[in-house]
C-alpha cells in the first residue's frame, strides 16, 4: 500500500537586514596660545600645528589662523579631525611667527570640540629667520632691521607692534641660544 509523504511546510529565507553605517567621529578643537610680548590686540596671525600621541602624527603642520583678543590672547578658528577617534593624551606643537615652536600635552575627548587654553606658557619670541633656535643669525636680522617701522614690513618685529625696537631686541636677547622642542617620531612597537 502506496504511504503518502507528507510535504515540508515552507519556511523563510532568512533576509540579512541592513546594517548602518556608523557616523565617523569628528574630533574638534579651538586652540588658546599667548605670544611672548604681546600683551593687547595685535593682527591675526598664521601658526602651524602638530597634533600626535605616541603612535602616529594626525595633523602635521597644518597652518591654522588666529585671531588676537584685547589681551593678546590668540584664539584658533576651529579645526575639526575625523582621524582622532579614542579619548587619550595627545601632543600639540604650535609653531608661531617669529616664536619657537612649543610642545604641549592634553587630553582629548575624541568626538567632542574641544577648548585647549595654552596660555599659561607663552610662544618664546625672537626665531626671526624660523631656524627652531634663537642665535646669531636671528640677531643679525634684527640688527639689519633695528628701528624700522610701519609701513614697511619688518621681520624682527617679534611684539607685533609694527616696528623692530629695543623690545624686540629684549626678548629676543632674553631668550638667547634656547631652541625650540623638537617634534618626537612616533613609536609604532608601542
Amino acid at each position: 500500500t502506496p504511504t503518502s509523504t507528507p510535504t515540508p511546510s515552507p519556511t523563510a529565507t532568512p533576509v540579512p537586514s541592513p546594517t548602518q553605517t556608523p557616523s565617523p567621529i569628528i574630533t574638534t578643537f579651538i586652540f588658546k596660545v599667548r605670544f611672548e610680548g604681546v600683551h593687547k590686540f595685535r593682527p591675526a596671525k598664521e601658526i602651524l600645528i602638530t597634533i600626535q600621541n605616541q603612535i602616529q602624527i594626525f595633523i602635521n603642520k597644518q597652518p591654522l589662523t588666529f585671531s588676537s583678543d584685547a589681551t593678546g590672547i590668540y584664539t584658533s578658528s576651529e579645526v575639526s579631525t575625523n582621524l582622532i577617534t579614542s579619548d587619550g593624551s595627545y601632543d600639540f606643537y604650535f609653531n608661531g611667527p617669529l616664536h619657537l615652536s612649543r610642545k604641549f600635552s592634553r587630553n582629548v575627548a575624541a568626538g567632542t570640540v574641544n577648548t585647549l587654553d595654552f596660555t599659561a606658557a607663552d610662544l618664546l619670541a625672537g626665531d626671526i629667520v624660523d631656524n627652531d633656535c634663537i642665535d646669531i643669525f636671528d640677531f643679525n636680522r634684527m640688527a639689519a632691521e633695528y628701528g624700522t617701522k610701519a609701513p614697511a614690513t619688518p621681520r624682527s618685529d617679534v611684539d607685533f607692534d609694527t616696528d623692530v625696537d629695543i623690545f624686540d631686541y629684549n626678548y629676543m636677547i632674553g631668550n638667547w641660544g634656547t631652541c625650540s622642542e623638537a617634534v618626537t617620531s612616533p613609536s609604532p612597537g608601542l
